[in-house]
C-alpha cells in the first residue's frame, strides 16, 4: 500500500522502535523479548454471541508499546523485538498492541479495539525475559457495528459483490478463511465497478475511533471510502487505495473517521463503499475480501 489519498490520524501515532535513556544508578538494563502477538478469543464476547473463529481473529499486530511499573515509558518497538528496560525486580509490564493504520509504517497506533495486556515478570540486569503475549478484542459488543465473514446464506453487501466460489470464482483465487469469501470481478471492458455495504450508518457526532477492518487479496487496485449526502449534495470520498497483492491475502485497518468529518456527515445517512478498477483491460481483474468489521468507539 504505497499510495494514500488521505492520511488519517485518529488515536496515537508512533514512530519506529525507540528506547529510554539510562537514568539513576542502574546502568545495565534487563531485557524483554517479544516474538509476536496473536489475537485470541475473548470469552466474554463469546458468551454474548460472537463466533470467534480463525477468520474473526485475523490480525496484523506488528508493533508494541511498552510501559513498565505504570509510569516508566520504555518505548515503541516493531516485532519481533528485544527491549532494554532500566528497571529491576518484580515488575509489571503493560503491553499495548499496535497496528499500521491504513497499512502505513509511519502511522502505527495503539489499535483502540484491542485490550492492553499486563504481565508480571522479574527483571534482572543483563538477563532476558521472554513474554508470551496474546491480545483480545475489548469486551464491548457495541463496538462491532457490522461483521461479515461470508459464511452464511446472505451477506451485508449489494449484489455486485458475489460469494466465492459459490456464485463466482476467478483464476488465482484462494480461500484463506472458512469456505467462502466475497469477490468483486471487473470485466476487461469495464474500467471501474463499485459495491457498498447495504447498511446505512448515521452518527450524530464522531468523537472517537471509526475503523474498517478487512482481509483482502487482489489482482487489481481498489479503493475504500464513504458515500452519502453532505451539506453540498451527494459525495464520495476515498479513504485509502490498496494495490494488487498478486493473490496474497493481507490485513488492513482503515481509519474512516477523518473522511466522515471531511464530508460533514453529522446526522446524515452514509454507506461504506468499495471501488475496484481495471486499468489495463485485464481478463482477470478481481478483489476478494473477507472478515469485514465496521468498528466504532463510543
Amino acid at each position: 500500500m504505497r499510495h494514500l489519498f488521505y492520511i488519517l490520524s485518529v488515536g496515537i501515532i508512533f514512530g519506529f522502535a525507540s528506547c529510554e535513556k539510562f537514568e539513576g544508578d542502574q546502568t545495565v538494563p534487563a531485557y524483554l523479548y517479544i516474538d509476536k502477538i496473536s489475537l485470541v478469543e475473548n470469552p466474554d464476547l463469546s458468551s454474548q454471541g460472537f463466533e470467534q473463529d480463525s477468520g474473526f481473529l485475523s490480525s496484523d499486530i506488528n508493533t508494541v508499546e511498552i510501559i513498565v511499573n505504570k509510569s516508566h515509558k520504555v518505548g515503541v518497538f516493531e516485532l519481533p523485538c528485544t527491549i532494554p528496560v532500566l528497571q529491576g525486580g518484580n515488575s509489571e509490564v503493560l503491553v499495548y498492541p499496535c497496528v499500521k493504520q491504513n497499512g502505513m509504517s509511519a502511522t502505527r497506533i495503539r489499535y483502540p479495539f484491542y485490550q492492553s495486556v499486563t504481565q508480571n515478570t522479574n527483571l534482572v540486569p543483563g538477563e532476558t525475559q521472554t513474554l508470551n503475549i496474546s491480545a483480545q478484542y475489548k469486551n464491548a459488543p457495541s463496538y462491532f457495528l457490522r461483521t461479515e465473514n461470508f459464511e452464511k446464506a446472505s451477506h451485508e453487501f449489494d449484489t455486485v459483490l458475489k460469494f466465492c466460489p459459490n456464485e463466482f470464482t476467478a483464476e488465482g483465487v484462494t480461500i484463506k478463511y472458512g469456505k467462502k469469501c466475497g469477490i468483486i470481478f471487473v470485466p476487461a471492458d469495464v474500467s471501474v465497478i463499485s459495491t457498498v455495504i447495504e447498511k446505512k450508518f448515521n452518527f450524530a457526532s464522531l468523537a472517537n475511533a471509526f475503523y474498517l477492518e478487512l482481509d483482502y487479496a487482489s489482482t487489481t487496485p481498489f479503493r475504500v471510502g464513504l458515500s452519502g449526502y453532505g451539506n453540498t449534495g451527494y459525495l464520495e470520498y476515498t479513504a485509502l487505495e490498496l494495490y494488487p497483492t498478486n493473490g496474497e491475502w493481507k490485513k488492513v485497518y482503515i481509519n474512516l473517521g477523518k473522511v466522515w468529518g471531511q464530508m460533514n456527515l453529522d446526522n446524515k445517512d452514509f454507506q461504506i463503499k468499495f471501488w475496484a478498477f481495471n486499468r489495463n483491460n485485464s481478463s482477470n481483474a478481481w478483489v476478494c475480501i473477507d472478515n469485514v468489521k465496521v468498528m466504532k468507539d463510543y
